[in-house]
C-alpha cells in the first residue's frame, strides 16, 4: 500500500511539474500557444484516468496557482480552464468509453465555454476592452506599414495593403463565431487525437475508443452547410441587414466546413486502412486531404457528399479480412 502511494504521489509530481512546464512554453516561447494548448490536457488527463479525481484536481490547481505567480492571471486562467476542463472531460471519455463523436461534441463545447470565460473575466474583472485590442491592432497595421516604407517599399503599394489589413480588422467582429467554432472543433480534434496516441504509448490500463474511420455527423448538419451557402449567394448589396446575413452565412459555412472537413478526413483514414495503403502514401494521403481543404475546400465537400452517398458502404470491400482502420 506505502509503494503504491509512493508511486501515485510521484506520478503526480512528475506530471504536475510537466504541466507547469507546458504553460510556461505556452506563455513565453514562440508561437508557444500553437504548440502547447493541445498538449496541456494530457497529464491531468491520464493522472484522472490512472490516480482518480482528486489527483486529476490537485494537477490542476497546484498548475494554476503556480501559474498565477509565473504568467499572471489572464494567461494562468485560461490554462487552468483548458487543463481542468478538458483533462477532466478526457478522464470521463476514457471511462465511460466515449466514441468520437460524443467526445468531439463535449470537447468543442469545453474549449467553447473556455474561451467564454477567460473572455468574459478579461472584460469584467481585467478591464480588458474589445475597442482598446482593435485600436492596438490598427496601430500595429500602421507600424508595420510605416516600418516597410523605411526599408524601401513604395508609399503607394504600403498604404495599399494597410488598407486591405484594416478592412480585414473591421470584419473580424462579424466573422469572430464561425472562427471560434471553427478554432474549438480543430483544438478540440487534435486534443483527442493527441489523448488516444498518449495514452497508448503511456500504457494505460484502458485505452479510448475513438475511431476515426467510423466517424460520421448527424445527416441535419448537411443543412447547416446549405443554409449558410443560401444566405451568402443571397445576401446583395450594401445595407447593414445584408451585410448582416452574408456574415451569418459565412459564419456557418466556417463552421460546418470544419466539421465535414474531419468527416471527410475520415474517409481518407478508413479508405486508406481497408486498402493497407503503405505508411508514406498514407502520410501522402492526409497531406493531400489537409492541402486540397486549405486551398480548395474539397475534403469538407467530400464529407459533406458522404451524408447522402454514403461512400464506407458503397466501397467496402468484400473480404472478411478487410475491417476498417481506427
Amino acid at each position: 500500500m506505502r509503494a503504491s502511494s509512493g508511486a501515485a504521489l510521484a506520478r503526480l509530481g512528475k506530471l504536475t511539474a510537466l504541466s507547469v512546464v507546458m504553460g510556461v512554453g505556452w506563455a513565453f516561447l514562440p508561437l508557444g500557444f500553437v504548440w502547447f494548448t493541445p498538449l496541456l490536457p494530457l497529464p491531468a488527463a491520464y493522472l484522472g484516468a490512472r490516480d482518480g479525481w482528486g489527483s486529476m484536481l490537485t494537477l490542476t490547481i497546484i498548475t494554476g496557482a503556480l501559474l498565477l505567480v509565473v504568467l499572471g492571471p489572464s494567461a494562468a486562467l485560461l490554462v487552468f480552464l483548458l487543463v481542468g476542463g478538458l483533462g477532466g472531460l478526457l478522464g470521463l471519455a476514457q471511462r465511460r468509453r466515449w466514441g468520437l463523436g460524443s467526445a468531439l461534441g463535449l470537447a468543442t463545447t469545453v474549449v467553447l465555454g473556455a474561451w467564454g470565460i477567460w473572455g468574459a473575466v478579461l472584460r469584467l474583472a481585467l478591464g480588458f476592452s474589445p475597442t482598446g485590442f482593435r485600436a492596438a491592432i490598427d496601430r500595429s497595421i500602421d507600424d508595420a506599414a510605416a516600418f516597410y516604407q523605411r526599408l524601401g517599399l513604395s508609399a503607394q503599394s504600403a498604404n495599399a495593403v494597410s488598407e486591405q489589413l484594416h478592412r480585414l480588422v473591421e470584419a473580424l467582429p462579424y466573422l469572430a463565431p464561425g472562427l471560434v467554432g471553427m478554432g474549438a472543433v480543430l483544438l478540440a480534434c487534435v486534443v483527442l487525437g493527441l489523448a488516444q496516441t498518449a495514452f497508448a504509448r503511456w500504457g494505460a490500463d484502458r485505452r479510448f475508443e475513438f475511431s476515426l474511420s467510423r466517424f460520421r455527423l448527424p445527416w441535419p448538419l448537411a443543412y447547416v452547410f446549405i443554409a449558410g451557402l443560401a444566405l451568402v449567394v443571397f445576401a446583395r448589396g450594401e445595407a447593414w441587414w445584408q451585410r448582416a446575413v452574408l456574415y451569418a452565412g459565412i459564419d456557418l459555412l466556417l463552421v460546418a466546413q470544419t466539421l465535414f472537413f474531419v468527416q471527410g478526413l475520415a474517409l481518407v483514414h478508413w479508405w486508406a486502412g481497408t486498402r493497407k495503403v503503405k505508411t508514406g502514401a498514407r502520410l501522402g494521403l492526409y497531406l493531400a486531404a489537409v492541402v486540397g481543404q486549405v486551398f480548395f475546400q474539397l475534403t469538407g465537400l467530400l464529407g459533406l457528399l458522404d451524408t447522402w452517398f454514403d461512400y464506407r458502404r458503397r466501397f467496402a470491400m468484400r473480404n472478411a479480412g478487410s475491417g476498417p482502420a481506427r
